[in-house]
């Protein structure tokens, strides 16, 4: 696929509440300019919905090479990259060697109340583990490590993994502030020491949505995991398809931050449907368990993934749910009467903004 082919731009007509690739640079520059204490230039922004280039095929199979080089393609547009995402290279966050890693990692350089999230989310992760200490813990995109020196520090034998040098850099040197030990290792998701023995829980906290092949990842991580091991991802977005952020049963994420995230940093800021996953990991031998946490935490709900040979026999309820949801996105997407009550409503809020 050719640069100019990534990047040529088909003319597109775009509702009032829409917005599309050609907008990406306005919503970026809203973006920044609300992150610099401009709150009308975000909140009062009147487009919300992502629409994909008309040359996006919503009918390919997710689980595909197809639908898999589709994502890759949309990422390339959106980002303004004409390459294939490359996580070493677009998943760094380099102001990190600058920060407080002994008194302001992670989320104690947050305000109070986003604080408190994380740590409600914390709370959940280390319930729903059920580790205990000599248990084993591998940790993909830990950021600062938070979870991963807690769980150090009740006798638990973490391993983390990132791409960012700096992160790993910091979680040594709080666990050796601590005393205790947490093996780094410079990687990718998938990516684990040789050495070690297999590990009762994998986890992934707000990290398993910057995978650019979930499928292939998944498989990658069985052969880590002991007999009886599980899978916990927590503060994903995890929705299902509708017109907005989750547009897919998985890839790209349509909301506005996430697209201006992208076009900035050039992450990989995905999304997915709740059935689509549990189909996915329900073919590859897991059972699905979802511990709700929105009540307490925008970011507490932890999806459990449990061995359970039963679990392929689970799969087709799993795809007819959620493809019955993409059908019906499909409809009100090609019928765009469906929509006339979300533009008359922007309009009355544009009216009583002003």
């Amino acid at each position: 696929m050719t640069a100019e082919h990534r990047h040529a731009s088909d003319p597109q007509v775009f509702a009032e509440d829409e917005y599309g690739v050609p907008h990406l640079d306005a919503v970026l520059a809203d973006f920044v300019a609300y992150s610099h204490g401009d709150q009308h230039a975000w909140l009062n922004a009147t487009r919300h919905y992502f629409r994909p280039p008309s040359w996006y095929d919503a009918s390919l199979e997710p689980d595909s090479e197809a639908y898999r080089l589709q994502q890759d393609r949309l990422w390339s547009e959106v980002t303004g990259r004409a390459r294939a995402h490359d996580a070493h290279q677009d998943e760094q966050t380099p102001e990190v060697a600058d920060m407080d890693w002994r008194t302001r990692p992670g989320l104690f350089g947050l305000m109070v109340p986003e604080a408190a999230d994380q740590l409600l989310a914390m709370g959940q992760i280390l319930k729903h583990s059920r580790l205990h200490a000599g248990a084993r813990l591998l940790e993909y995109g830990p950021g600062f490590g938070q979870i991963a020196l807690t769980l150090a520090r009740l006798g638990v034998h973490c391993t983390v993994v990132d791409v960012n040098p700096h992160f790993l850099t910091a979680i040594e040197r709080q666990a050796e502030m601590y005393g205790v030990h947490v093996r780094t290792m410079l990687g990718e998701f998938g990516d684990a020491p040789a050495d070690e023995p297999p590990y009762n829980v994998i986890l992934f906290y707000e990290a398993f949505h910057h995978s650019r092949d979930p499928i292939g990842l998944l498989r990658r991580m069985k052969p880590l995991l002991a007999e009886g091991g599980r899978i916990l991802l927590a503060g994903e977005p995890i929705l299902p398809i509708h017109r907005g952020p989750i547009f897919a049963p998985w890839g790209l994420r349509g909301s506005r931050d996430a697209m201006a995230v992208m076009r900035w940093r050039g992450w990989y800021e995905g999304g997915f449907d709740p059935d689509w996953l549990g189909e996915t990991f329900a073919r590859e031998g897991f059972r699905q368990v979802i511990h709700e946490g929105a009540h307490i935490s925008p970011c507490a709900t932890v999806h459990e993934y449990i061995p359970d040979a039963a679990a392929p026999a689970l799969a087709p309820a799993f795809s007819a749910r959620w493809r019955a949801r993409l059908h019906g996105h499909q409809q009100a997407e090609a019928n765009p009467t469906r929509r006339l009550w979300q533009r008359r409503l922007a309009w009355v809020a544009r009216r009583l903004r002003a």
